[in-house]
Protein backbone atom coordinates (compact mmCIF):
# COMPACT_ATOMS: atom_id res chain seq x y z
CA UNK A 1 0.00 0.00 0.00
CA UNK A 2 2.57 2.35 0.68
CA UNK A 3 4.60 1.37 -2.20
CA UNK A 4 1.27 2.37 -4.55
CA UNK A 5 1.00 5.86 -2.88
CA UNK A 6 5.00 6.71 -3.30
CA UNK A 7 4.45 5.76 -7.17
CA UNK A 8 1.21 8.01 -7.27
CA UNK A 9 3.27 10.81 -6.11
CA UNK A 10 6.44 9.88 -8.35
CA UNK A 11 3.85 10.22 -11.25
CA UNK A 12 2.01 13.64 -10.00
CA UNK A 13 5.45 15.52 -9.38
CA UNK A 14 6.53 14.25 -12.61
CA UNK A 15 3.39 15.61 -14.62
CA UNK A 16 4.12 19.05 -12.55
CA UNK A 17 7.81 18.99 -13.89
CA UNK A 18 6.66 18.40 -17.35
CA UNK A 19 3.96 21.54 -16.97
CA UNK A 20 6.83 23.53 -15.63
CA UNK A 21 8.86 23.05 -18.67
CA UNK A 22 5.71 23.55 -20.99
CA UNK A 23 5.20 27.15 -19.38
CA UNK A 24 8.89 27.76 -19.27
CA UNK A 25 9.08 26.27 -22.83
CA UNK A 26 6.79 29.24 -24.06
CA UNK A 27 8.17 32.23 -22.27
CA UNK A 28 10.93 31.12 -24.00
CA UNK A 29 9.14 31.24 -27.35
CA UNK A 30 7.17 34.15 -26.98
CA UNK A 31 8.83 36.17 -24.90
CA UNK A 32 8.11 39.19 -27.67
CA UNK A 33 4.49 39.40 -27.74
CA UNK A 34 1.87 39.14 -25.73
CA UNK A 35 -0.19 35.58 -24.49
CA UNK A 36 -3.62 35.52 -25.29
CA UNK A 37 -6.60 33.95 -27.04
CA UNK A 38 -6.36 33.15 -30.57
CA UNK A 39 -8.79 34.87 -33.08
CA UNK A 40 -8.91 31.99 -35.50
CA UNK A 41 -10.64 29.80 -32.78
CA UNK A 42 -12.65 32.03 -31.02
CA UNK A 43 -16.41 31.15 -30.80
CA UNK A 44 -18.57 32.43 -33.38
CA UNK A 45 -21.19 35.39 -33.07
CA UNK A 46 -24.58 33.57 -32.45
CA UNK A 47 -26.91 33.45 -35.45
CA UNK A 48 -29.87 35.87 -35.31
CA UNK A 49 -32.63 33.90 -34.30
CA UNK A 50 -34.89 32.76 -36.61
CA UNK A 51 -38.92 34.12 -36.77
CA UNK A 52 -41.28 31.59 -37.95
CA UNK A 53 -43.31 33.15 -40.93
CA UNK A 54 -46.57 32.34 -38.73
CA UNK A 55 -45.51 35.29 -36.01
CA UNK A 56 -44.35 37.99 -38.22
CA UNK A 57 -46.28 40.03 -40.50
CA UNK A 58 -46.81 41.59 -44.18
CA UNK A 59 -46.63 44.69 -45.17
CA UNK A 60 -48.68 46.21 -48.65
CA UNK A 61 -47.35 49.30 -50.07
CA UNK A 62 -49.66 50.74 -53.22
CA UNK A 63 -49.24 53.97 -55.25
CA UNK A 64 -52.00 55.83 -57.65
CA UNK A 65 -51.57 59.06 -59.72
CA UNK A 66 -54.32 61.36 -59.68
CA UNK A 67 -56.07 59.41 -62.37
CA UNK A 68 -56.52 56.50 -59.66
CA UNK A 69 -53.57 54.38 -61.62
CA UNK A 70 -50.42 52.78 -60.48
CA UNK A 71 -47.47 54.23 -61.71
CA UNK A 72 -46.34 52.89 -65.18
CA UNK A 73 -42.52 52.72 -64.05
CA UNK A 74 -41.05 51.47 -61.22
CA UNK A 75 -38.40 53.14 -58.50
CA UNK A 76 -41.15 54.11 -55.71
CA UNK A 77 -39.57 54.52 -52.37
CA UNK A 78 -40.67 54.22 -49.03
CA UNK A 79 -39.20 54.46 -45.50
CA UNK A 80 -40.31 52.13 -43.18
CA UNK A 81 -39.93 52.38 -39.24
CA UNK A 82 -41.03 50.40 -36.15
CA UNK A 83 -40.69 52.19 -32.59
CA UNK A 84 -37.09 50.99 -30.92
CA UNK A 85 -35.78 49.46 -34.54
CA UNK A 86 -34.19 50.73 -37.31
CA UNK A 87 -35.61 52.22 -39.72
CA UNK A 88 -35.27 50.85 -43.92
CA UNK A 89 -36.18 51.52 -47.20
CA UNK A 90 -38.06 49.33 -49.63
CA UNK A 91 -38.17 50.22 -53.31
CA UNK A 92 -40.86 49.16 -55.62
CA UNK A 93 -39.62 46.27 -57.86
CA UNK A 94 -36.45 46.26 -56.08
CA UNK A 95 -34.90 42.93 -54.03
CA UNK A 96 -36.85 44.00 -51.08
CA UNK A 97 -40.07 43.58 -52.63
CA UNK A 98 -41.82 40.38 -52.81
CA UNK A 99 -44.59 41.80 -55.33
CA UNK A 100 -43.63 42.13 -58.94
CA UNK A 101 -46.34 44.38 -60.32
CA UNK A 102 -45.11 48.03 -60.73
CA UNK A 103 -46.88 50.56 -58.11
CA UNK A 104 -46.92 47.84 -55.68
CA UNK A 105 -44.68 46.80 -53.26
CA UNK A 106 -45.24 43.94 -50.80
CA UNK A 107 -42.80 43.58 -47.58
CA UNK A 108 -42.70 40.39 -45.44
CA UNK A 109 -41.27 38.97 -41.84
CA UNK A 110 -42.02 41.93 -40.12
CA UNK A 111 -42.28 41.64 -36.17
CA UNK A 112 -45.83 42.75 -35.49
CA UNK A 113 -46.32 46.29 -34.13
CA UNK A 114 -47.27 49.93 -35.27
CA UNK A 115 -44.73 51.01 -37.99
CA UNK A 116 -44.67 54.67 -40.12
CA UNK A 117 -44.58 54.32 -43.63
CA UNK A 118 -43.53 57.84 -45.27
CA UNK A 119 -42.82 58.26 -49.21
CA UNK A 120 -38.87 59.29 -49.89
CA UNK A 121 -38.89 59.05 -53.97
CA UNK A 122 -41.34 58.92 -56.63
CA UNK A 123 -41.06 56.81 -59.67
CA UNK A 124 -39.28 58.14 -62.73
CA UNK A 125 -41.48 60.75 -64.02
CA UNK A 126 -43.42 61.48 -61.59
CA UNK A 127 -43.33 63.41 -58.67
CA UNK A 128 -44.72 63.37 -54.51
CA UNK A 129 -47.28 65.49 -53.15
CA UNK A 130 -46.47 68.24 -51.25
CA UNK A 131 -45.78 67.61 -48.53
CA UNK A 132 -44.57 63.88 -49.32
CA UNK A 133 -46.83 62.14 -46.60
CA UNK A 134 -46.05 59.62 -43.83
CA UNK A 135 -48.57 56.96 -42.63
CA UNK A 136 -48.82 54.87 -39.48
CA UNK A 137 -50.16 50.84 -40.05
CA UNK A 138 -50.55 48.15 -37.71
CA UNK A 139 -48.82 44.81 -38.85
CA UNK A 140 -50.34 41.93 -37.26
CA UNK A 141 -48.61 38.44 -36.97
CA UNK A 142 -49.46 35.47 -39.61
CA UNK A 143 -50.45 38.15 -42.72
CA UNK A 144 -47.46 37.54 -44.45
CA UNK A 145 -49.65 36.88 -48.08
CA UNK A 146 -50.61 39.20 -50.37
CA UNK A 147 -54.08 38.60 -49.18
CA UNK A 148 -54.07 39.67 -46.05
CA UNK A 149 -51.14 41.72 -45.42
CA UNK A 150 -51.49 45.23 -43.89
CA UNK A 151 -52.54 47.89 -46.43
CA UNK A 152 -51.35 51.10 -46.71
CA UNK A 153 -51.60 53.64 -49.98
CA UNK A 154 -50.66 56.70 -51.16
CA UNK A 155 -50.41 59.16 -54.00
CA UNK A 156 -48.26 60.22 -56.69
CA UNK A 157 -48.71 63.04 -59.04
CA UNK A 158 -47.90 62.27 -62.37
CA UNK A 159 -44.54 65.42 -63.41
CA UNK A 160 -45.25 68.50 -65.93
CA UNK A 161 -45.24 67.49 -69.28
CA UNK A 162 -44.56 70.12 -72.35
CA UNK A 163 -45.18 69.28 -75.71
CA UNK A 164 -44.44 70.97 -78.93
CA UNK A 165 -43.80 70.50 -82.96
CA UNK A 166 -40.92 70.75 -85.24
CA UNK A 167 -43.63 72.50 -87.67
CA UNK A 168 -43.40 73.70 -91.71
CA UNK A 169 -45.93 76.36 -91.56
CA UNK A 170 -45.89 76.27 -95.56
CA UNK A 171 -46.94 72.72 -96.03
CA UNK A 172 -47.77 71.66 -92.50
CA UNK A 173 -45.17 69.26 -92.34
CA UNK A 174 -43.88 68.30 -88.70
CA UNK A 175 -40.15 67.74 -89.84
CA UNK A 176 -38.38 65.20 -87.74
CA UNK A 177 -34.34 65.32 -86.69
CA UNK A 178 -34.35 69.05 -85.44
CA UNK A 179 -33.13 69.76 -81.30
CA UNK A 180 -34.29 72.33 -78.93
CA UNK A 181 -32.89 73.10 -75.42
CA UNK A 182 -35.50 72.81 -72.45
CA UNK A 183 -35.30 74.85 -69.20
CA UNK A 184 -36.98 74.44 -66.12
CA UNK A 185 -34.71 77.17 -64.55
CA UNK A 186 -31.97 75.21 -63.44
CA UNK A 187 -30.14 75.43 -66.79
CA UNK A 188 -30.90 74.39 -71.01
CA UNK A 189 -30.57 70.77 -71.63
CA UNK A 190 -30.65 69.56 -75.32
CA UNK A 191 -33.97 67.32 -76.23
CA UNK A 192 -33.16 66.16 -79.52
CA UNK A 193 -35.87 64.31 -81.56
CA UNK A 194 -36.59 60.77 -80.31
CA UNK A 195 -33.76 60.77 -78.23
CA UNK A 196 -34.28 59.10 -74.37
CA UNK A 197 -35.78 62.58 -72.85
CA UNK A 198 -38.48 62.72 -75.85
CA UNK A 199 -41.32 60.54 -74.52
CA UNK A 200 -43.22 60.94 -77.73
CA UNK A 201 -41.54 58.61 -80.75
CA UNK A 202 -43.24 60.39 -83.11
CA UNK A 203 -40.59 62.29 -85.90
CA UNK A 204 -41.02 66.03 -85.38
CA UNK A 205 -43.15 65.88 -82.09
CA UNK A 206 -41.84 66.11 -78.89
CA UNK A 207 -42.76 65.45 -75.12
CA UNK A 208 -40.53 66.10 -72.13
CA UNK A 209 -41.47 65.21 -68.19
CA UNK A 210 -40.72 68.54 -66.42
CA UNK A 211 -39.19 67.08 -62.79
CA UNK A 212 -38.99 70.38 -61.19
CA UNK A 213 -40.19 73.61 -61.55
CA UNK A 214 -43.28 75.72 -61.98
CA UNK A 215 -42.68 76.51 -65.72
CA UNK A 216 -40.39 75.59 -68.54
CA UNK A 217 -38.77 77.13 -71.79
CA UNK A 218 -38.31 75.77 -75.00
CA UNK A 219 -35.40 77.57 -77.54
CA UNK A 220 -34.26 76.51 -80.81
CA UNK A 221 -31.18 74.64 -81.31
CA UNK A 222 -29.66 72.29 -83.90
CA UNK A 223 -31.79 72.04 -87.64
CA UNK A 224 -30.85 68.55 -89.17
CA UNK A 225 -28.92 69.30 -92.94
CA UNK A 226 -30.96 71.20 -95.23
CA UNK A 227 -33.17 72.79 -92.60
CA UNK A 228 -32.55 75.83 -90.58
CA UNK A 229 -34.91 77.83 -88.30
CA UNK A 230 -36.39 81.29 -88.89
CA UNK A 231 -34.37 84.20 -89.16
CA UNK A 232 -34.34 86.15 -86.99
CA UNK A 233 -33.82 83.20 -84.90
CA UNK A 234 -36.81 82.09 -83.40
CA UNK A 235 -37.20 82.68 -79.57
CA UNK A 236 -37.74 80.66 -76.85
CA UNK A 237 -41.04 80.19 -75.92
CA UNK A 238 -42.05 79.96 -72.06
CA UNK A 239 -44.87 78.51 -70.30
CA UNK A 240 -46.49 77.85 -66.61
CA UNK A 241 -46.43 74.11 -65.80
CA UNK A 242 -48.41 72.24 -63.07
CA UNK A 243 -48.11 68.55 -61.88
CA UNK A 244 -50.27 66.10 -63.55
CA UNK A 245 -50.78 68.56 -66.81
CA UNK A 246 -49.60 68.33 -70.46
CA UNK A 247 -48.92 71.43 -71.70
CA UNK A 248 -48.55 72.39 -75.04
CA UNK A 249 -45.93 74.86 -76.27
CA UNK A 250 -47.21 74.64 -79.98
CA UNK A 251 -45.21 74.67 -82.94
CA UNK A 252 -41.97 76.11 -83.46
CA UNK A 253 -41.11 76.62 -86.90
CA UNK A 254 -38.90 75.39 -89.03
CA UNK A 255 -37.79 76.01 -92.51
CA UNK A 256 -35.58 74.89 -95.35
CA UNK A 257 -32.29 76.82 -95.43
CA UNK A 258 -33.13 77.95 -99.55
CA UNK A 259 -36.79 77.75 -100.96
CA UNK A 260 -39.48 79.05 -102.89
CA UNK A 261 -43.41 78.87 -103.07
CA UNK A 262 -45.84 80.34 -105.26
CA UNK A 263 -49.60 79.70 -106.51
CA UNK A 264 -51.36 77.82 -109.65
CA UNK A 265 -54.54 77.69 -110.77
CA UNK A 266 -57.25 77.74 -113.63
CA UNK A 267 -59.54 80.55 -113.75
CA UNK A 268 -58.84 80.98 -109.82
CA UNK A 269 -59.63 77.16 -109.27
CA UNK A 270 -57.27 74.22 -108.31
CA UNK A 271 -55.90 72.61 -111.68
CA UNK A 272 -54.13 69.54 -112.60
CA UNK A 273 -51.08 68.79 -114.80
CA UNK A 274 -49.31 72.05 -114.72
CA UNK A 275 -45.40 71.91 -115.14
CA UNK A 276 -42.40 74.47 -114.32
CA UNK A 277 -38.83 74.86 -114.18
CA UNK A 278 -36.46 77.01 -112.03
CA UNK A 279 -33.28 78.54 -112.94
CA UNK A 280 -31.05 79.85 -111.07
CA UNK A 281 -29.45 83.01 -112.99
CA UNK A 282 -25.61 82.83 -111.98
CA UNK A 283 -24.68 79.15 -112.25
CA UNK A 284 -27.75 77.92 -114.61
CA UNK A 285 -28.89 75.00 -112.31
CA UNK A 286 -32.42 74.05 -113.10
CA UNK A 287 -35.04 72.41 -110.96
CA UNK A 288 -38.28 70.94 -113.24
CA UNK A 289 -41.79 70.91 -110.75
CA UNK A 290 -44.93 69.22 -111.51
CA UNK A 291 -47.29 70.74 -109.46
CA UNK A 292 -48.44 68.39 -106.67
CA UNK A 293 -45.93 66.23 -108.11
CA UNK A 294 -42.39 65.98 -108.60
CA UNK A 295 -40.44 68.16 -105.96
CA UNK A 296 -43.35 69.65 -105.21
CA UNK A 297 -43.34 70.00 -101.00
CA UNK A 298 -46.96 70.96 -100.90
CA UNK A 299 -49.89 68.98 -100.22
CA UNK A 300 -52.36 68.82 -102.90
CA UNK A 301 -53.29 72.26 -103.50
CA UNK A 302 -52.97 74.93 -105.32
CA UNK A 303 -49.55 75.95 -103.79
CA UNK A 304 -46.40 74.91 -105.22
CA UNK A 305 -43.35 74.61 -102.53
CA UNK A 306 -40.49 73.96 -104.39
CA UNK A 307 -36.62 73.05 -102.24
CA UNK A 308 -33.75 74.96 -103.83
CA UNK A 309 -29.62 74.32 -103.48
CA UNK A 310 -28.77 78.26 -102.70
CA UNK A 311 -29.62 81.67 -102.55
CA UNK A 312 -29.86 84.20 -105.01
CA UNK A 313 -32.06 85.29 -108.09
CA UNK A 314 -34.15 82.22 -109.88
CA UNK A 315 -36.74 82.69 -113.05
CA UNK A 316 -39.62 80.33 -112.39
CA UNK A 317 -41.54 79.49 -115.73
CA UNK A 318 -44.69 77.70 -116.51
CA UNK A 319 -43.23 75.22 -118.60
CA UNK A 320 -46.49 73.36 -118.88
CA UNK A 321 -50.23 74.63 -119.19
CA UNK A 322 -52.77 72.58 -116.59
CA UNK A 323 -55.13 70.45 -118.09
CA UNK A 324 -57.98 72.29 -119.87
CA UNK A 325 -55.99 75.59 -119.55
CA UNK A 326 -53.81 77.75 -121.17
CA UNK A 327 -49.69 79.07 -120.23
CA UNK A 328 -50.26 81.78 -117.61
CA UNK A 329 -48.96 84.96 -118.92
CA UNK A 330 -46.62 86.04 -118.28
CA UNK A 331 -45.13 82.52 -118.12
CA UNK A 332 -41.92 83.40 -116.15
CA UNK A 333 -41.38 85.45 -112.85
CA UNK A 334 -37.71 86.46 -111.07
CA UNK A 335 -37.51 85.87 -107.18
CA UNK A 336 -34.95 86.16 -104.97
CA UNK A 337 -34.15 83.27 -102.84
CA UNK A 338 -32.33 84.37 -98.93
CA UNK A 339 -31.62 81.76 -96.30
CA UNK A 340 -34.18 80.79 -93.93
CA UNK A 341 -36.85 82.66 -95.51
CA UNK A 342 -39.11 81.10 -98.25
CA UNK A 343 -39.46 83.38 -101.81
CA UNK A 344 -42.64 84.14 -102.67
CA UNK A 345 -43.33 83.40 -106.60
CA UNK A 346 -46.41 85.42 -107.19
CA UNK A 347 -49.93 83.71 -108.88
CA UNK A 348 -49.29 81.45 -112.06
CA UNK A 349 -53.53 82.07 -113.49
CA UNK A 350 -54.02 80.10 -116.60
CA UNK A 351 -57.60 80.57 -117.85
CA UNK A 352 -59.77 77.56 -119.28
CA UNK A 353 -59.68 76.83 -122.89
CA UNK A 354 -62.91 76.54 -124.26
CA UNK A 355 -63.45 74.64 -127.45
Amino acid sequence: MNSTLISFDRRALRRASLALAGVATLAACDNDRTVGPNAANAPAAPAAAVVPMFKTGGLLITTLDQNNALPSTPGGQFSVGKSGSKTFIVTDNAPGDKQSPTGSILVQGLLPGEYTVCQTAAPAGYVLPTPAACKVIEVAPGTNDLSNASHVQFSIIKAPRVTWVAYDPLNGDTVPSFSFTGNNGSGPLIIADNAPMDLDPRPGVFEVAVLTGSSYSVCPHAAPSGYAFPLPSQGCVTKPVAPGQTTSIGNMFVRHKYSAYWYVSLGGKPSTGAQFKITHATTNTTVNVVANGQNDMASPSMMVYVKLAAAGWYSVCMTVAPDGGAMADPPCRRIEVTFAEPAYGGDFISTPILW
